[in-house]
């Protein structure tokens, strides 16, 4: 489907449900009261959506450190997010851009939406617009790193990029692949280095197992953002991967790195 189509119909059914999509190209440009203002509206997203709709006390705790130390929203290359009519934010999406081992990095920061929103493309439709066509173009030949513990997230990436590389017509693929067994194939040493470098540019200060891609106390000093793991996943063999390496008292999370490459043009001999 064109883009413009695929766009249209995303704002057609945003509009109807009395939401509007942000798009901000430049963070650093935005005031210091809406700077605030859109912190303390991602602070409530990020802990409703980890607390599966509750709001706990500890959830809320937890991501209001995290914010604390992401400072000022001027550190994201671009953020997108969807409010209703009220400014209300249901949805967000915020990407760093870097450069790792000589590759240019899309860094999918943080990306939640409020439960009572989910399943209604709207994270969808906030990627798309956080990675569009004048976006595409620096990546190419590069990857998009993002971390996550819900398998769903793994299943939603693989679905958006495969998509995404069908029309602008580039060869993808996410790591860690997860085989019919529940088990992650072998991870080449170069998408091994994207996401060790990633991690060290960002000074995450944890270790990453480079067989499973599972980041291991992640949150360590911002107590437990996440509630629980009670996620849903349509695969069988995702769900298990993720049950069977991930530790909720832990907070752990995967890694994911997407490669992105041209399709070889196929010529035709006469």
């Amino acid at each position: 489907m064109p883009k413009k189509v695929t766009d249209d119909l995303i704002s057609e059914v945003i509009r109807i449900m009395n939401l509007f999509t942000r798009v901000i190209e430049s963070p650093s440009e935005l005031s210091i009261f809406e700077k605030r203002r859109l912190t303390r509206q991602f602070i409530n997203v990020c802990a409703k959506a980890s607390s599966f709709g509750t709001g706990a006390r500890q959830s809320r705790e937890s991501w209001e450190r995290i914010w604390e130390d992401i400072g000022d929203l001027a550190c994201y290359a671009k953020l997108v997010y969807v409010e209703t009519g009220a400014k209300k934010v249901v949805s967000f999406a915020t990407a760093k851009h870097l450069e790792i081992d000589g590759k240019p990095v899309f860094f999918g920061h943080l990306t939640y939406t409020l439960p009572e929103y989910q399943g209604k493309k709207h994270t969808g439709a906030a990627l798309q617009q956080l990675l569009g066509p004048d976006d595409i173009e620096k990546f190419i030949g590069g990857y998009i790193v993002a971390r996550t513990p819900n398998p769903s997230v793994y299943e939603g990436m693989n679905s958006m990029t495969s998509a995404l590389g069908d029309h602008y017509g580039l060869n993808t693929c996410v790591y860690p692949q997860i085989c019919d067994q529940g088990m992650a194939k072998s991870i080449p040493n170069g998408i091994v280095r994207i996401a060790t470098g990633t991690l060290d540019a960002l000074g995450a200060g944890v270790a990453l197992c480079q067989d499973s891609f599972v980041l291991e106390n992640l949150f360590k000093g911002y107590g437990k953002p996440f509630t629980s793991y009670d996620f849903n996943c349509r695969r069988s063999e995702v769900k298990q991967f993720f049950e069977n390496h991930l530790c909720p008292d832990r907070q752990d999370v995967i890694m994911m790195v997407v490669s992105l490459e041209r399709r070889p043009s196929i010529k035709h001999v006469a």
